[in-house]
């Protein structure tokens, strides 16, 4: 993801990319509609797949150009192998 959109824009870009699949922000942004905003500089994702397939958000994701472990990419490759 280009590192000049503004925090906010990020947000936007990710959730447009995900488009249906079902997912929220956490941490210090979900913290902002309830409590005194604070600063942040990261995003906490949390997408919702089923079991089976784990790695389905990760190809709309990387298309937003953020960086996807290699680690998390093979962890969702063995998860949906059983």
């Amino acid at each position: 993801m280009p590192a000049r959109l503004s925090l906010p824009d990020k947000v936007l870009a990710l959730h447009h990319a995900l488009g249906a699949t079902p997912h929220a922000f956490g941490g210090a942004l979900a913290l902002a509609y309830y409590a005194e905003p604070r600063s942040t500089v990261d995003i906490d994702l949390n997408v919702f797949v089923p079991a089976a397939e784990p790695s389905a958000p990760i190809e709309p994701l990387a298309a937003t150009g953020i960086e996807i472990g290699h680690g998390l990419i093979e962890a969702a490759r063995s998860q949906a192998q059983g």
